[in-house]
Formats: C-alpha cells, structure tokens, sequence
C-alpha cells in the first residue's frame, strides 16, 4: 500500500480500512513511500472533489522494463485484498477526514 508518493497522500481513512482488511484476513501487506513520481491516484483525487483515495501496487523488480517481475504471491495476494475491500464494503463506510 502506497502511503505516501510524490503526488498524494493515502487518506487515513482508507488506509485503516485496507489494513484491518489484511489483519482480519491475513493478508500479507507492504507499505511503500515515494518521495518522487506518482500514480493516477492524485488525478482521481482532484478529479472528484477531494474524494478519499489510497493506491495500491505489487511489489516488482525491475520497473518499467521489458523484464519487470513479480512474485506470484504478491499478484495473489493484490487480488485477495482488493476482493475483500469490494466485498466486505458497506454504505455505511466512511473515508471523511
């Protein structure tokens, strides 16, 4: 989970969320902070109003090149947060600040 790049900050709210989802889940999960670069992230923030907002990536190596890798087990495990978050969310979630 990105906490912070060049360009946002994941919103608090969000950020809990997606953690209580990989503790109650046993997901694993790593934090990432970017101190240059960015993501679309910012742009879907500003797009829509300061909507709380959080990115999340698998790890790779090798980034942008024609032999960027990752494991099978970070793919798996994006997939089975991102599957619990959609899964599990309800109207009553709330992401304000």
């Amino acid at each position: 989970m990105k906490l912070k790049d060049g360009s946002v900050v994941t919103s608090p709210a969000v950020r809990r969320r997606l953690q209580a989802i990989t503790d109650a889940e046993e997901i694993p999960l790593q934090y990432e902070v970017l101190p240059r670069g960015g993501t679309d992230t910012a742009r879907f923030q500003r797009a829509h109003k300061a909507t709380p907002v959080g990115a999340l990536s698998v790890p790779t190596r090798y980034l942008h090149t024609a032999t960027e890798v990752a494991a099978p087990t970070d793919v798996t495990a994006l997939i089975d947060l991102v599957s619990a978050f959609i899964a599990t969310a309800t109207p009553e979630d709330s992401y304000a600040l």
